[in-house]
């Protein structure tokens, strides 16, 4: 029957064990409850001198809210913009996590010990221990109760975040910061204690403080590589969002990323026989369809071997990159470009032109390839492109001056 429930009755006091002790040791081996569940379960205790029917509506209310709440927080680009790493069974228990740590310094830590690090069930604590004893960390004038006022908090961050999504200023700005792991408590103060045009100003000085004053062209693969491929990132949510389109957090968190060369680091680190076979079979189409048969004859000479001379192939390599690219600058920011790693890893050690072939097919694919990336294959950058088979010096500095004109309002300079 529907109105027939049983409990199963524990009295834990009689050691004097601490509660949390008493509901890990029995809860062990389990199915566990999620801190979620265990908090919904303290919002759905209502006052005792509300009659029957106005707890049932209480209670209606609370759950019409949670699962608006849930649902929202549910939407893949929603989510992914919020928090780019940290999986929830129940999503609703970010906002629960933000709302316990901002409170963990009312509690008496003398009594009840709580380990955020360690302790999988530290939010339901601090919620349980707020609501149970009442403690006041709402305004006297407003609310009846700690429960009221913790709920209210759940629908303000839950309010804060939708707003946040629906701006495109804050979807991008806040959705570069969160995958660079800026603190989301940090920025939720800093929206509620200045003007939205001061928090657009603060939130750009943000991204400045974290990069520093920056030489945008000595940036790369060397000098540092999360920077540069941090500030890669930032290119492509500005120009995605210069374009009236949205940044696609959701499909960017499901991958792993990686720095590619524009122009490849000639072949050297190629020491299969395999590696190089397939390298140079790629190279022979790409000269035969482009009638550059000087390449094809060399190449035939050295596919005809069972194993491919080291120093015939490293030769014709090394003419090969010299007429197609300026190697010069190899791992400046101006040479490099955001790709999965799946995706770079099809790419690899190849010329220019052929790189831009791959680069078509995986689109076409479906593969999610940054703006960014496509228009350096496009040589969109590029100013009066003549030929589509180099990636030159002119290219590169193209490319580093709109990088450098997109970024302006979020990096500062070294004069």
């Amino acid at each position: 029957e529907a109105n027939n429930v049983r409990f199963i009755w524990y009295e834990h006091n009689l050691y004097g064990e601490k509660p949390n002790i008493v509901f890990t040791k029995y809860n062990r081996g389990k199915i566990d409850l999620t801190n979620a569940e265990l908090i919904k379960a303290l919002f759905y205790l209502s006052d005792n001198s509300l009659s029957d029917s106005e707890k049932k509506k209480y209670q209606i209310k609370i759950g019409y809210e949670w699962d608006n709440i849930e649902n929202t927080l549910r939407k893949k680009d929603f989510w992914k913009f919020l928090n780019p790493e940290k999986s929830y069974t129940n999503h609703i228990e970010f906002i629960f996590e933000l709302i316990a740590k901002k409170y963990l310094g009312s509690i008496d830590k003398t009594k009840l010990k709580i380990d955020p690090k360690s302790d999988r069930y530290w939010s339901f604590y601090v919620f349980n221990e707020l609501t149970a004893n009442n403690i006041k960390i709402y305004p006297d004038d407003k609310y009846d109760n700690t429960k009221d006022f913790l709920w209210d908090e759940v629908k303000t961050y839950y309010r804060t975040f939708v707003e946040w999504y629906n701006d495109d200023f804050y979807f991008h700005i806040i959705g570069f910061l969160r995958h660079i792991n800026h603190d989301m408590e940090t920025l939720k103060e800093k929206a509620e204690s200045v003007s939205k045009k001061q928090l657009k100003k603060e939130l750009k000085e943000l991204i400045q403080k974290h990069f520093g004053e920056i030489d945008l062209e000595q940036t790369g693969y060397e000098d540092d590589k999360q920077k540069a491929q941090q500030l890669l990132l930032l290119f492509n949510i500005i120009t995605t969002k210069n374009s009236d389109y949205r940044f696609a957090f959701d499909k960017y968190s499901d991958e792993k990323w990686s720095l590619e060369h524009i122009h490849a680091q000639q072949s050297e680190s190629l020491k299969s026989n395999k590696q190089r076979r397939i390298l140079l079979e790629e190279q022979k189409i790409y000269f035969l369809n482009n009638k550059k048969n000087e390449y094809v004859v060399k190449i035939d000479e050295l596919l005809a071997s069972s194993s491919i001379n080291e120093q015939e192939f490293n030769k014709i390599q090394e003419g090969i990159f010299k007429k197609y690219s300026d190697g010069s600058v190899i791992h400046s920011i101006k040479n490099l470009t955001l790709l999965t790693v799946s995706d770079n890893s099809c790419l690899n050690n190849n010329i220019f032109p052929i790189k831009m072939d791959k680069i078509k097919k995986l689109d076409t694919k479906g593969s999610f390839i940054p703006i960014c990336t496509k228009n350096v294959f496009l040589k969109y950058y590029s100013k009066g492109v003549e030929q589509n088979v180099t990636w030159d010096i002119q290219d590169m500095d193209a490319y580093l001056e709109e990088m450098k004109n997109v970024l302006k309002d979020y990096i500062t300079y070294k004069e």
